[in-house]
């Protein structure tokens, strides 16, 4: 299909028409899409003559072509990346997407099957602080939804960050500082954590800030950060659909429809599925099913605030 003539002179119906695809054998040099004006598009010959589309293999790449001028706007950075874009060329617009990024627990890791200490890290992490270090526009995230998806009164959202609660209930739990320790530890196991994460600005500024809030409570986090592109990566087949992790930082599509079932319904707990948290719960797999074949907003509403 990639040497199909077809992929190499695209026909459409907008109003502009592909002219040529430029390449180079430079992998830090961006491959370039030439389009010109359409006159035969229904609704009118475009303002514009032409443009150029300039793919990069990077955002460090696209961030290096802004600084140098060579492009007149990007999309898709990192919020990490605006402040190495120069201010007096370019304006930037943080714009809210119907994803999120979590911090899933692996429900039948031997550590994080306990409720209890799965609930201490979520006490434990101060999300606020980490959007604050990331910069201006990173939305709230409470739940499996956007917060404006679920509308109305009695919406669940986290409990708020308390340290001190966090260490207490590890205590609680049998996870306890021996004297002169920074790790915790049980019946002579160490609390060790390792958090999985892929290779990007954005999530290993976030692991950075997580494994900082985790190791003053206690915990002994290491992390392991995969490159997607490197040609050896195994990272969907050895990683997600093998659940080989303890915590995974990673980000979920959630739509907007929202519609989570994929994520959170038990039988999506195999090798195939995307439940990577191993979550299961019959109350929550009715109120997921129940919900999706629902059309009416409040009602389908409040089958997502049950689950």
């Amino acid at each position: 299909m990639r040497q199909a003539p077809f992929n190499h002179s695209p026909v459409g119906s907008g109003p502009f028409k592909f002219q040529i695809l430029q390449s180079t054998n430079n992998a830090r040099r961006p491959k370039t899409v030439h389009v010109v004006a359409f006159d035969g598009y229904y609704g009118g010959r475009p303002k514009l003559d032409r443009f150029e589309l300039q793919a990069y293999s990077t955002q460090q790449d696209i961030v290096s072509a802004l600084q140098a001028g060579e492009l007149s706007g990007a999309t898709d950075l990192s919020v990490v990346m605006r402040k190495d874009i120069p201010r007096n060329q370019y304006t930037t617009t943080t714009v809210p997407t119907d994803r999120g990024v979590y911090l899933l627990m692996n429900n039948t890791n031997p550590i994080l099957k306990d409720r209890a200490v799965r609930k201490a890290l979520q006490l434990g992490t101060n999300t606020a602080a980490i959007r604050t270090s990331l910069g201006e526009g990173v939305q709230r995230l409470d739940g499996p939804f956007i917060p404006s998806q679920l509308g109305g009164i009695n919406t669940p959202s986290a409990d708020k960050h308390d340290k001190a609660k966090a260490a207490a209930m590890l205590d609680e739990a049998g996870w306890k500082l021996a004297d002169g320790s920074k790790v915790r530890s049980k019946d002579g196991q160490k609390l060790e954590i390792m958090i999985t994460t892929t290779k990007g600005a954005e999530y290993e500024a976030v692991l950075a800030k997580v494994m900082e809030q985790w190791q003053q409570l206690g915990v002994a986090v290491t992390q392991q950060v995969i490159d997607r592109s490197a040609t050896s990566s195994t990272f969907v087949q050895g990683t997600l659909q093998g659940r080989s992790y303890d915590v995974l930082l990673y980000e979920l599509a959630i739509g907007a429809d929202p519609d989570v079932y994929a994520y959170w319904h038990s039988s999506q707990t195999g090798y195939q599925g995307y439940n990577f948290v191993n979550y299961t719960s019959r109350t929550a797999d009715a109120a997921l099913a129940s919900a999706r074949t629902r059309l009416e907003p409040k009602l389908r509403a409040a089958k997502y605030k049950a689950f």
